[in-house]
């Protein structure tokens, strides 16, 4: 860690650097980190702007984990209480904006954030983090979020296609997923967390669910009550011929139904699948 701070209390310079490594039984993560602020103390706030904060990726060639620029910011003692300007940011590849980012101290500590995802084309986004798989196409999302964190949580955050698909290339050519609905809700009300998904595509099939988690504290955690439903039905397997080893092959027809219960840290989970015309085969090793 390396900090540089030059000037006066009304107008000085800000520089910090870290730098370390996150050990990991698979593979150790690189960690750097830069922040370049200008600002003043006038004895009761802090004013100045983030002239540059970056986090790099923790991979080679991989996105940043977050980069921004020219930040506005204030700190002022009673409360205490920090305030951000609206701004923008990238994080992992994607571009977010804020119109409210702020927390505030003190015996009733309360935190607020409105986030808007910028349209995001996503299979570039994906190559640069799978460069290897393949992915291609035209598919664009959206989203936003919301937070206000007092003794409660409240927050609320959707993402979704607004149109386009993807592609996936192997040695047998290009494949689109023929997307039609992909969507990830969140909402927080209450105490009660509640999760929404849904994808559709003409070659994927349908996958949706919902679960609910009852949290005792803040935050989930593994002593969490759990409930849900988790739903896929694929009309045709050999769509899937990308997702398996290479010279398998898919045939038929699946749908599957799961509910879930028990605990975040110890589910119970009970359902059905069938199938029908189900096969599995490989030339080179006679399976059929």
């Amino acid at each position: 860690l390396k900090l540089d701070l030059n000037g006066r209390r009304a107008a000085h310079d800000l520089q910090a650097q870290l730098s370390g490594k996150l050990l990991r039984e698979s593979q150790d993560l690189l960690l750097n980190a830069q922040v370049q602020a200008r600002g003043g103390w006038d004895g009761q706030a802090w004013t100045g702007r983030l002239g540059r904060i970056d986090v790099g990726p923790l991979r080679p060639n991989t996105p940043a984990l977050l980069a921004a620029r020219d930040i506005g910011l204030r700190w002022t003692v009673d409360g205490p209480q920090v305030v951000a300007d609206p701004g923008r940011a990238e994080v992992g590849g994607a571009f977010v904006r804020w119109q409210q980012l702020s927390w505030r101290g003190g015996a009733q500590p309360e935190a607020r954030a409105e986030f808007q995802l910028e349209d995001l084309a996503v299979a570039p986004l994906l190559a640069r983090w799978q460069p290897d798989f393949g992915w291609s196409g035209d598919l664009r999302m959206t989203g936003h979020a919301s937070l206000r964190l007092t003794e409660r949580l409240t927050a609320e955050l959707l993402l979704e296609r607004q149109g386009g698909d993807l592609r996936v290339t192997d040695e047998f050519g290009a494949r689109a997923l023929g997307l039609t609905d992909l969507r990830l809700a969140l909402n927080v009300q209450d105490g009660v967390w509640r999760i929404a998904q849904g994808i559709a595509g003409e070659e994927l099939g349908s996958f949706g669910g919902a679960v609910a988690l009852r949290p005792a504290g803040l935050w989930p955690d593994a002593q969490t009550p759990l409930e849900g439903v988790l739903q896929a039905n694929v009309a045709h397997l050999g769509t899937w011929g990308s997702w398996v080893p290479a010279g398998w092959r898919l045939g038929g027809r699946a749908a599957a139904t799961l509910q879930l219960a028990g605990r975040l840290g110890a589910p119970d989970l009970t359902g059905r699948a069938e199938g029908e015309n189900l096969s599995l085969r490989h030339l080179l090793y006679g399976v059929d």
